[in-house]
């Protein structure tokens, strides 16, 4: 079984705009933390939906029905400093990859458009039967399936899966951001191919191990519920996931020399809040040499702040090949 630290057909997601001198791990401006699709990859039986048509010949738009089931797409839109602002978002689906804004003429479509506020923006849309160059007559079905526009563009042709790109675009006064992620849309080569599944952090624990932080409690399982109260500048709390190896998955994927290839998932978490900094800001996977990362990190509040408050915590989760979810945690803390 191999873990590996980046395959071909690895997803990726693209955040909101962080500057240089910013640390990944606090949240200040309006920015998309994370992206959430259920489920993150759409399996077809067999290949010929993905194959037809990408070496010129006659296109069956009824193979492609096997990817029109609609995806539920949540985005965690953050804007700490909007005070509740209204925020205009469109959500875009491209055929390339290197479109980071989905804005290539006659390579896009609309897929929803509206406001919002910060939070998790949800949508259930089904890019897999989306369709560009649609006449202007034309009625639903016509057009080009976007997905074979992206086949055409993929150099493996299918094999392997085709990843869609799916932008959002949010737009808050002076402010915007663009967040990037592509729908994995694949074929059952092998007969132990099966399609990935959502991530799902167990749970997270906590401990103050620092006298110079002072807490009502000692530490422990940190509830979905729980506001632990603390109180200090000079310490910080140290968090870790609950144990999650047993959930990481095992996968076939074919190989360049189209054999199956198996796998094991080697799960990220990124970490962030509103107030302070998390080192380090992100956590797990393996590298080249077969070393997997350990998920501790330490929390800090900022030697200048004054300000007593309630502090937000966001722990987003990776499996390396789409899946991505987030749990949320919060504490109150005093100077």
């Amino acid at each position: 079984m191999i873990r590996p630290a980046l395959c071909f057909f690895l997803c990726i997601l693209g955040a909101g705009c962080v500057e240089p001198t910013d640390d990944p791990s606090q949240v200040k401006d309006l920015r998309v933390l994370a992206v959430d699709f259920d489920p993150p990859e759409l399996m077809a039986s067999n290949c010929d939906a993905l194959l037809q048509g990408t070496d010129g010949g006659e296109i069956d738009i009824s193979g492609f029905l096997a990817f029109a089931r609609p995806i539920d797409m949540t985005w965690l839109v953050m804007d700490p400093k909007g005070e509740g602002r209204e925020i205009s978002y469109e959500v875009k689906a491209c055929a390339h990859q290197g479109d980071l804004k989905c804005e290539n003429e006659g390579d896009f479509v609309v897929l929803a458009e509206g406001t919002t506020r910060a939070g998790e923006l949800k949508r259930k849309l089904a890019p897999g039967f989306s369709f560009v160059d649609v006449p202007p007559d034309g009625g639903f079905g016509s057009g080009t399936p976007l997905l074979l526009e992206v086949g055409t563009q993929d150099t493996f042709r299918g094999i392997g899966g085709l990843r869609m790109p799916i932008v959002l675009h949010v737009k808050a006064g002076t402010e915007e951001a663009y967040a990037m992620k592509l729908m994995v849309f694949s074929c059952r080569i092998f007969p132990d191919m099966k399609p990935n599944v959502r991530p799902i952090l167990p749970g997270v624990t906590w401990s103050t191990n620092d006298s110079r932080t002072r807490g009502t409690d000692d530490g422990g399982l940190w509830g979905e519920n729980d506001v632990p109260q603390f109180a200090g500048k000079d310490g910080g709390i140290r968090f870790e996931p609950l144990p999650f190896n047993d959930l990481e998955e095992r996968y076939v994927v074919p190989s360049f020399e189209l054999k199956p290839l198996d796998l094991l998932e080697s799960w990220k978490i990124s970490w962030h809040t509103d107030l302070g900094r998390i080192s380090p800001n992100q956590t797990g996977g393996t590298g080249f040499d077969g070393v997997e990362s350990k998920h501790r990190v330490f929390w800090s509040p900022l030697i200048a702040e004054n300000t007593e408050q309630d502090v937000n915590f966001w722990m987003v989760v990776r499996d390396g090949r789409g899946g991505q979810t987030w749990i949320h945690r919060k504490l109150h803390w005093k100077p």
